[in-house]
């Protein structure tokens, strides 16, 4: 092997690692998009729900979407360093019965109901785990935006992540306003 080809060989293996990390970066392909309701934008990606997931929000970056599980249209997962969000838009009248179950599965597997602080209390917050003073919580807030449902969920450290968790919270309310169409 000449020393050109050597180098032509490098920088082939780097232009491949250099579209996998792209690929990486943007779990949802256009054909996965296509495939499964969602369509690539801007900034993000939407569902044919309505649902706009940008692929960042703060410091939480899009790792996942799916579409069409139990009375879920459609979801985004968002992954932080100590935050984790998942956003759902629901079927229409199925929020409620929606919550109650996930409010059951949450007590039978033994996570103890709190009231929360802040936004926590307008939501079901629950604590995953203690150690100490330190907790890990995860709050679900019901979010009717126009005629849609959604369910915001959080994970995050309590109380150092609490500021976060209330900015966090808020940027997502206000990302499901700006998509709603004015009347």
């Amino acid at each position: 092997m000449t020393h050109h080809d050597a180098i032509t060989t490098r920088n082939h293996w780097q232009l491949l690692a250099a579209g996998l990390l792209l690929i990486a970066m943007h779990p949802l392909s256009a054909l996965a998009a296509e495939n499964t309701g969602w369509r690539n934008t801007t900034h993000g990606i939407e569902h044919f729900t309505g649902l706009h997931c940008p692929n960042h929000i703060a410091r939480l970056t899009r790792i996942d979407a799916n579409s069409t599980a139990e009375s879920t249209m459609a979801s985004c997962t968002y992954q932080g360093n100590q935050l984790h969000a998942v956003v759902e838009i629901v079927e229409p009248n199925a929020i409620n019965s929606l919550l109650l179950n996930l409010r059951q599965r949450f007590l039978l597997s033994g996570f103890g109901q709190v009231t929360g602080d802040g936004a926590a209390a307008r939501g079901l917050t629950f604590v995953i785990s203690q150690d100490n003073a330190k907790q890990v919580r995860e709050t679900l807030w019901p979010i009717r935006i126009g005629d849609k449902d959604h369910i915001l969920w959080l994970n995050y450290h309590y109380p150092e992540g609490q500021s976060e968790m209330e900015l966090i919270h808020q940027l997502f309310v206000q990302m499901l306003r700006a998509k709603e169409p004015a009347n």
